[in-house]
């Protein structure tokens, strides 16, 4: 049986004091690029000090398979933490890219009436699917390795991953509790 650690709130950014967590979900790949300066003008005026990004970003994240992109999510990224809002960085699993449903219709879950639940929809993938967690595992894999460094991401978080995934990606949920060394660079060394 695994042992129950504290749960340890993820640290402020470099030169902020310690309060409390104050944001929300962003979606700036969502929006044109030109409103994020006027939306991170806007989180600061509000007092926002920590917001979620990456939520439903698979398809912008990896635009084909093995084909990744953090490009504008270093921006946003950069621009969130220049301003002193830090990044809970999602998994970026909660709604998987058309390339993959199209290529593995399998990871698409079946209604009471056995109709397939159709891309578009949150959550259209099926939890059961060994496809999914696999590609899931890639994804986030990659973005642990990218992001483990960062300085502005101070949380990696298992945004809509399935349960069966969630015991795979135990080390994400051990790595929120590790404070120094940058949360998904932690969640990346205990995947080696």
């Amino acid at each position: 049986m695994t042992q129950r650690r504290a749960y340890r709130w993820p640290q402020p950014l470099a030169g902020q004091q310690e309060r409390i967590w104050y944001g929300g979900d962003y979606n700036p790949d969502q929006w044109p690029e030109e409103v994020w300066d006027d939306d991170v003008r806007l989180m600061k005026k509000a007092g926002v000090n920590l917001v979620s990004v990456g939520i439903f970003s698979w398809a912008k994240i990896e635009t084909s398979e093995g084909v990744y992109d953090f490009d504008w999510l270093d921006r946003i990224t950069d621009k969130l933490g220049e301003a002193g809002i830090a990044v809970d960085l999602a998994s970026a699993t909660a709604s998987p890219p058309m390339w993959l449903t199209q290529a593995h219709p399998e990871v698409l879950w079946k209604d009471y009436r056995g109709d397939v639940c159709q891309p578009g929809a949150r959550q259209h993938w099926r939890p059961t699917s060994p496809v999914f967690r696999e590609y899931a595992l890639k994804l986030c894999r990659a973005m642990a390795e990218h992001y483990k460094g960062n300085p502005y991401v101070v949380r990696g978080r298992r945004t809509c991953v399935p349960a069966v995934v969630r015991g795979t990606l135990r080390h994400h949920r051990r790595g929120e509790r590790r404070v120094g060394h940058g949360v998904l660079g932690t969640a990346h060394e205990r995947l080696q």
